[in-house]
Protein backbone atom coordinates (compact mmCIF):
# COMPACT_ATOMS: atom_id res chain seq x y z
CA UNK A 1 0.00 0.00 0.00
CA UNK A 2 1.01 3.56 -0.65
CA UNK A 3 -0.42 6.24 1.60
CA UNK A 4 -0.24 9.81 0.36
CA UNK A 5 -0.92 13.08 2.10
CA UNK A 6 -1.91 15.56 -0.61
CA UNK A 7 -3.24 18.39 1.52
CA UNK A 8 -3.39 21.86 0.00
CA UNK A 9 -2.80 24.00 3.11
CA UNK A 10 -0.67 26.66 1.43
CA UNK A 11 2.28 26.09 3.76
CA UNK A 12 5.79 26.63 2.45
CA UNK A 13 8.82 24.34 2.53
CA UNK A 14 12.44 24.10 1.40
CA UNK A 15 14.72 21.09 0.78
CA UNK A 16 18.48 20.74 0.67
CA UNK A 17 20.41 18.04 -1.21
CA UNK A 18 24.02 18.24 0.02
CA UNK A 19 27.12 16.91 -1.71
CA UNK A 20 30.32 16.71 0.34
CA UNK A 21 33.87 17.13 -0.95
CA UNK A 22 37.39 16.74 0.36
CA UNK A 23 37.47 15.17 3.83
CA UNK A 24 33.66 15.02 4.04
CA UNK A 25 31.78 12.06 2.63
CA UNK A 26 30.06 12.52 -0.72
CA UNK A 27 26.53 12.09 0.73
CA UNK A 28 27.30 14.65 3.48
CA UNK A 29 26.08 12.21 6.15
CA UNK A 30 26.45 13.93 9.50
CA UNK A 31 26.19 17.49 8.13
CA UNK A 32 23.97 19.81 10.17
CA UNK A 33 21.74 22.44 8.55
CA UNK A 34 20.45 25.37 10.62
CA UNK A 35 17.69 27.47 9.08
CA UNK A 36 16.27 30.70 10.48
CA UNK A 37 12.90 32.26 9.53
CA UNK A 38 12.07 35.21 11.76
CA UNK A 39 12.11 34.09 15.39
CA UNK A 40 12.14 30.39 14.49
CA UNK A 41 15.37 28.42 14.15
CA UNK A 42 15.26 24.83 12.90
CA UNK A 43 18.12 22.32 12.86
CA UNK A 44 18.33 19.07 10.90
CA UNK A 45 21.10 16.54 10.44
CA UNK A 46 21.71 14.57 7.24
CA UNK A 47 21.17 11.04 8.50
CA UNK A 48 19.88 8.13 6.37
CA UNK A 49 18.52 6.18 9.35
CA UNK A 50 16.34 7.03 12.33
CA UNK A 51 15.55 3.72 14.00
CA UNK A 52 16.05 -0.03 13.77
CA UNK A 53 15.81 -1.37 10.19
CA UNK A 54 14.66 1.95 8.78
CA UNK A 55 15.93 4.26 6.09
CA UNK A 56 14.93 7.74 4.93
CA UNK A 57 15.92 9.83 1.94
CA UNK A 58 19.05 11.98 2.15
CA UNK A 59 17.56 15.36 1.10
CA UNK A 60 16.64 17.35 4.21
CA UNK A 61 13.20 19.01 4.27
CA UNK A 62 12.14 21.97 6.40
CA UNK A 63 8.53 23.02 6.86
CA UNK A 64 8.23 26.81 6.83
CA UNK A 65 4.53 27.19 7.56
CA UNK A 66 3.30 30.62 6.44
CA UNK A 67 6.83 32.13 6.30
CA UNK A 68 7.43 33.88 2.98
CA UNK A 69 11.23 34.02 3.16
CA UNK A 70 14.28 32.37 4.68
CA UNK A 71 16.50 34.71 6.71
CA UNK A 72 19.62 32.54 6.89
CA UNK A 73 20.97 29.03 6.41
CA UNK A 74 24.18 27.68 7.92
CA UNK A 75 25.64 24.28 7.04
CA UNK A 76 28.22 22.58 9.24
CA UNK A 77 29.85 19.92 7.08
CA UNK A 78 31.12 16.62 8.56
CA UNK A 79 34.74 17.85 8.42
CA UNK A 80 33.83 20.84 10.65
CA UNK A 81 33.85 23.53 7.97
CA UNK A 82 30.84 25.84 7.70
CA UNK A 83 28.99 27.49 4.85
CA UNK A 84 26.46 30.32 4.94
CA UNK A 85 23.69 30.58 2.35
CA UNK A 86 21.46 33.57 1.62
CA UNK A 87 18.79 34.73 -0.83
CA UNK A 88 17.23 31.27 -1.07
CA UNK A 89 13.86 30.76 -2.69
CA UNK A 90 11.16 28.81 -0.86
CA UNK A 91 9.11 25.85 -2.15
CA UNK A 92 12.01 24.22 -3.98
CA UNK A 93 15.02 21.93 -3.57
CA UNK A 94 18.47 23.53 -3.37
CA UNK A 95 21.46 21.41 -4.37
CA UNK A 96 24.49 22.54 -2.38
CA UNK A 97 28.08 21.40 -2.95
CA UNK A 98 30.63 21.80 -0.21
CA UNK A 99 33.15 24.49 -1.17
CA UNK A 100 36.77 23.49 -1.81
Amino acid sequence: RLLRNDQKLGHHWVRFQLTGRGKSNRDAIGAVIELRCGDVMQRRQVMPTRSYLSQIELPVTFGLGKAEQIDSVRIRWPDGSTQELSDLKIDQTHRVRQPD
